[in-house]
C-alpha cells in the first residue's frame, strides 16, 4: 500500500453497500454487493437497467483509471444482493449471492427454476457482460439460504450457508444430512 492513484463514490440516493472487489485479467476493478438505490448505478446498453424493487444485487466495473465502464442491476421483485466474489472464466462472468424474488433474471431452464423462501443465487453473465446468459436458484424450500463466492473451473462451483434441512443435491455427499442450526454448503454445477 503506498501512494493512492483515485478514488471515487458510487451509489445513487438510497442505500448502496459493496461487498467484494476483484480484479480481472487486465488488472481493472470490478465491484459487487447491494443497493436500493433507483439511479446512478445501471449504465446504458447493460442488462439490466430498472431496479426491481425492495433492494437489488448490483455489478460495475471500473477502468485502471477509475472511471466507471458498466454496470448492471441484478434482481427481481423480492430483493437479492450479491454475496461473494465472482468468478471469472473464458465464457462469461459468475455472480452469487442471495435472492428473496420469484422472479429473478433468466432461471428458466436453470438447475432450479422456484424460490419458495430466500435462495442463494449464481448468475451467469456474458464476457462483454453485455446481458444475462443463465441463472439458477440454489436453496431448500423452507430454509435461508446464501451464496458467498463463486469459483469456475470448468463446472461451476458455489459456496455458501443454508438453515434449511432440505437443500437440494446432497444425496451422496460427504456430509448428506443437515447438521443444525447453520451449515455451510458446497455444490458444484
Amino acid at each position: 500500500v503506498g501512494v493512492r492513484q483515485w478514488g471515487t463514490y458510487y451509489g445513487g440516493s438510497a442505500a448502496d453497500n459493496c461487498v467484494k472487489v476483484s480484479c480481472g485479467g487486465a488488472g481493472d476493478p470490478g465491484i459487487c454487493g447491494g443497493t436500493e438505490s433507483l439511479t446512478g448505478i445501471a449504465t446504458a446498453g447493460a442488462p439490466d437497467i430498472s431496479y426491481g424493487g425492495n433492494g437489488d444485487a448490483f455489478i460495475a466495473k471500473f477502468n485502471t483509471n477509475g472511471v466507471r465502464q458498466w454496470g448492471t442491476y441484478l434482481g427481481g421483485s423480492g430483493g437479492e444482493a450479491a454475496l461473494g466474489e465472482p468468478g471469472l472464466a473464458a465464457d462469461g462472468l459468475y455472480v452469487t449471492g442471495e435472492t428473496l424474488s420469484a422472479d429473478f433474471p433468466q432461471v428458466a431452464g436453470g438447475y432450479q427454476t422456484t424460490n419458495t423462501l430466500s435462495a442463494a443465487f449464481v448468475a451467469h453473465l456474458s464476457l462483454d457482460l453485455s446481458q444475462f446468459v443463465q441463472s439458477t436458484y440454489f436453496g431448500s424450500d423452507f430454509g435461508i439460504d446464501s451464496g458467498f463466492h463463486a469459483a469456475v473451473d470448468g463446472d461451476v462451483f458455489i459456496l455458501g450457508r443454508t438453515n434449511g434441512s432440505d437443500l437440494p443435491g446432497t444425496t451422496g455427499g460427504v456430509q448428506p444430512t443437515y447438521g443444525g442450526l447453520t451449515d455451510l454448503f458446497v455444490a458444484r454445477f
